[in-house]
């Protein structure tokens, strides 16, 4: 259940051009399952399975073309049919995959192993970060190669190669990173790979490798393996980049358990993990967070951080209990004692988790945004087509825990901390460390606030874009800022402090000089103030930028009868 490192394969290779070894490994076998390849297809039998994918996409998925362009698809559809005569087998299962890309779900998959438990793959595990692809793991003998960073397929720069992989992978509209979570699983897979012309063969391909700024060019051969081991973490026995025993972080020390939890003495903090929306094998989840509020209690802890980074997903009607715990426990649910870290790989019901975090909780989210728009189509229904038996599986039900006018395409947390590899190498993890390390995260309205009190309109003013351009806020996005803002002017005029409410609503306008929102608001404040020509200056700025709002409308009718 990882995001960024990615799930696992296995590796072996020979090293050719500007660093020798010894003589070539012969392929892995290791977790071979043993099974046959599935047979080669006749035409027609492609073309079959072609109709029954497009017949029943929009049976089984809730709402096929929600994000996609249907003329768009329909037109792949037609220049897949009209080249399966010539394509190579591998060449049409992307055809495939690419199809199921178009759709634009997350939850959307095609298992290209044909109904077997049979992968192909070139065993190597890496990890997507912010400074490229990395050898994040490799087997004993190719130890050298854990912690390069990948440059090139067959010759082909490893941002070309992306390009062609992108348009196949899963993701909802407009959360690209959850897809690349699962780049491995693509990047990696032999028939993909051969399928879209990076590699002249599905069984080696040679992997050009940054180590210590030398290249390393490996001869890669093809192993074959259970879909299940693919899954997995790779044997113990491989060596990692990154650090082994008591120096890794709490994020990685148990990457197989459904969930567990550590109380950090010095910082009087229960730090929680939950990996899946699942009962363990030995607890329930709602045991489970019976024994957080136990530890927090006994411990008289200070402080929750709750981490979702790796979850991606589960069953989210078992999610009830652990979230009324959080609310119970009233010293903790308060503004800087609950975090809640997320990241690319935070997926399906561990999005219903956030979402019902961020609605009913004080937490603050740090870490990166999800993998999941906040409302989404989920619970997949799946098929096999008929010849090449691969699996096709599709989100059937729309899940919305948000407003329904909520178009985030993530959750962005308040507090950005990406784990880089130079994190990964060193054994360190920031999210954690900024929350350990910061006894108040003031919020923005705490900051517009104390500026206009010590300042006046020009301190606010300043404190917004300070705000906005420090990198610790980057994953904020707009629309919550503005409406945060709007929502303090709002407060101060309830309170009939009007001039700061004007003064706040001002420097919304500033910051969003094209939302009619933040011009109709101020015109509201003025208004109250009793502040005329400005009021009807304001509300005729909102209705140059959306003449059909009723708010506007009807105030100015008021305004100049």
């Amino acid at each position: 259940m990882n995001s960024r490192p990615f799930k696992p394969t296995c590796f072996i290779f020979t090293i050719l051009a500007t660093v020798m070894m010894s003589p070539a490994a012969s392929p892995a076998q290791t977790g071979t399952s043993g099974q046959a390849a599935p047979p080669a297809l006749t035409t027609r039998e492609w073309e079959d399975d072609l109709d029954t994918l497009v017949e029943r996409i929009p049976r089984y998925h809730g709402n096929a073309f929600h994000a996609a362009s249907k003329p768009e698809f329909e037109e792949a559809v037609r220049s897949l049919r009209s080249g399966i005569g010539t394509m190579n087998e591998d060449q049409i299962l992307v055809g495939f995959a690419r199809l199921i890309g178009m759709l634009q779900d997350g939850h959307n998959h095609i298992d290209l192993s044909r109904g077997t438990d049979r992968h192909e793959g070139y065993p190597l595990r890496v990890g997507w970060y912010p400074e490229g692809i990395y050898v994040e793991k490799a087997a004993p003998g190719v130890a050298a190669l854990a912690g390069g960073k990948l440059v090139a397929i067959e010759g082909h720069p490893i941002d070309s190669v992306l390009q062609q992989i992108i348009p196949l992978l899963p993701h909802d509209p407009g959360n690209l990173p959850n897809g690349l979570t699962q780049l491995s699983q693509y990047l990696l897979d032999s028939h993909i790979l051969h399928g879209l012309g990076v590699t002249p063969t599905a069984s080696r391909a040679r992997f050009t490798v940054d180590k210590s700024g030398k290249n390393v060019v490996v001869e890669v051969h093809t192993s074959v393996f259970s879909r299940r081991s693919y899954y997995f973490p790779p044997p113990p026995d491989w060596v990692d980049a990154r650090p082994a025993g008591d120096q890794r972080p709490l994020a990685w020390r148990h990457p197989d358990s459904t969930f567990w939890l550590a109380f950090l003495t010095d910082q009087k903090t229960v730090y929680a993990q939950v990996n899946g929306v699942a009962n363990g094998p030995d607890e329930s989840l709602a045991d489970f967070a019976k024994r957080v509020t136990r530890n927090v209690r006994e411990n008289q802890a200070r402080r929750v951080i709750l981490d979702l980074r790796w979850n991606d997903g589960g069953n989210n009607y078992l999610l009830k209990p652990l979230i009324v715990s959080l609310i119970q426990m009233t010293q903790i649910d308060e503004r800087g004692h609950l975090f809640v870290l997320t990241g690319p790989t935070t997926f399906s019901a561990a999005q219903n988790f956030v979402n019902r975090l961020e609605n009913f909780t004080e937490a603050i989210f740090v870490g990166e945004p999800t993998g999941e728009n906040v409302n989404f189509y989920g619970d997949t229904r799946g098929f096999d087509l008929p010849h090449s038996r691969c699996g096709v599986f599709l989100a059937n039900l729309w899940w919305q825990d948000k407003d329904p006018r909520d178009r985030r395409t993530a959750t962005f947390p308040e507090i950005a901390e990406e784990i880089t590899f130079s994190d990964y190498m060193q054994g360190s993890d920031p999210a954690v460390e900024y929350i350990l390390t910061h006894e108040k995260i003031p919020t923005i309205e705490d900051l517009l606030t104390e500026a206009l009190e010590r300042h006046g309109y020009a301190g606010a003013a300043g404190a917004f874009r300070a705000f906005r351009s420090d990198p610790v806020h980057k994953y904020m996005d707009d629309a919550t800022l503005e409406g945060r803002v709007n929502n303090l002017g709002y407060a101060l005029i309830s309170r009939n402090k009007l001039d700061d409410a004007i003064a706040i609503l001002k420097v919304n306008t500033e910051e969003y000089p094209g939302s009619f929102n933040t011009w109709d608001s101020l015109g509201e404040a003025y208004a109250d103030a009793g502040r005329k020509e400005e009021a009807i200056a304001a509300y005729r700025k909102s209705l140059e930028l959306n003449p059909t709002s009723r708010t506007g409308l009807d105030a100015l009718k008021k305004l100049q009868p």
